[in-house]
């Protein structure tokens, strides 16, 4: 039978002190024989596990270079389908793009017109109307001519002509709208120019600026009593402001005014023609909603007590929502009557109170025992100094 060993823990610290004494001796005497500790081992190399992590190493490398080049392989043939792909729709809007701005596009039947955001009947003349680098350098000073020109436009195209405006300048413009380049051009240079103010007449006072515009305004009445009726146009007199979108500024040669109108009037049939074919569209398709909601009806097995017309179109508004029950989530809401708060008065008196009460008390009675004599006396020098 084995015996236990029996110990406290004084003898534990006993043992740990012996311990430390040990070591310490031990690090002395090492320490004064000069031999080095570190001396005493052999160092050795892990030579099969530098071998293991080299391979390792390599071995991933390898397979992470595999897995780069797929990877890099597989997004080039995808970005290069995504150009191709990028560069097919360019061209065919470039395309699109051209032949619209050229006026090669025929136009479809009305019911299935696309819808441009851009005017290309009116594009194409601005578009291709190229100034050249002269433009800037031609002032205002030389003569109209308005003639066409019979040489084509740089561009090489049959389609194309030049002529030159009234401020001398060379425009280019297709020939079906040389005649209404011509008239624009006739009646901007007809137009009445605005006053123009030098360093003269700015020196001038403000009644002889009212002559000056008083003399002008007898011009004007005298040309136009002179062409016949007498329109805005002749009555404006350089107003300064604002007349609108809807101003339509007429000339005031009388043909070409005629021949303004009869734009205008074709311009406002024309407008009204696409409202009527806009407002065809909206019923028909209205007529082909109203057919599928009935087709949708008949599945669900919908049933609508109310019809708006004899052709089958249900009221939409009559079909009862699920969600839809307003009198309910009215009677829902109840009336929240906050309580007011009430102030609670205390009945005993505040300390402040207290020592006001008190001081009023000790006044009265020093006043009461003070001699008469004094209190007259003191009175009298207090009237004094006031």
């Amino acid at each position: 039978m084995s015996k236990k060993v029996q110990g406290n823990i004084s003898s534990l610290f006993d043992l740990k002190a012996e311990l430390l004494k040990k070591k310490d001796s031990l690090k002395e005497h090492s320490n004064l024989s000069g031999v080095n500790r570190a001396a005493l081992y052999v160092k050795g190399k892990p030579v099969l596990a530098e071998k293991r992590r080299a391979i390792r190493e390599a071995k991933e490398a390898q397979k992470n270079a595999k897995t780069a080049s797929v990877v890099s392989d597989v997004e080039q043939q995808e970005l290069q389908r995504q150009l191709a792909k990028s560069r097919q729709a360019l061209e065919a809007k470039a395309a699109l793009y051209d032949s619209l701005r050229s006026g090669k596009q025929k136009d479809l039947d009305d019911e299935n017109k696309p819808i441009y955001l851009v005017n290309f009947s009116e594009k194409a003349g601005d578009a291709i109307d190229e100034v050249s680098s002269e433009d800037e350098g031609d002032g205002p000073g030389k003569a109209a001519t308005n003639i066409p020109s019979a040489a084509s436009s740089p561009s090489g195209s049959d389609d194309l002509v030049e002529y030159t405006d009234y401020l001398g300048r060379t425009r280019t413009c297709h020939k079906s709208d040389l005649q209404s380049m011509l008239l624009a051009d006739k009646d901007l240079s007809t137009r009445t120019p605005m006053a123009k103010w030098n360093e003269n007449t700015e020196l001038l006072s403000e009644d002889m600026r009212r002559e000056l515009r008083r003399q002008e305004w007898e011009k004007e009445t005298e040309a136009a009593a002179e062409v016949g009726p007498i329109h805005y146009q002749h009555v404006m007199s350089n107003e300064p402001r604002t007349l609108g979108t809807a101003y339509y500024h007429f000339s005031l040669d009388e043909s070409t005014r005629q021949e303004q109108l009869k734009q205008l009037k074709k311009a406002s049939e024309q407008t009204k023609a696409q409202r009527e074919r806009n407002a065809r569209l909206r019923e028909r398709r209205k007529k082909l909603m109203d057919e599928r909601l009935r087709k949708v009806m008949e599945r669900k097995n919908i049933t609508v007590t109310m019809w708006a017309d004899a052709d089958g179109g249900a009221d939409v508004s009559s079909i009862p929502l699920p969600d839809d029950k307003p009198d309910e989530r009215l009677e829902e809401k109840k009336e929240v009557v906050i309580p007011e708060k009430k102030r609670i008065v205390s009945t005993h008196p505040s300390d402040q109170e207290s020592m006001k009460e008190a001081t009023y008390r000790y006044m009265e009675k020093q006043r009461s025992v003070r001699n008469a004599e004094i209190a007259e006396r003191l009175v009298s020098q207090r009237l004094n100094v006031l």
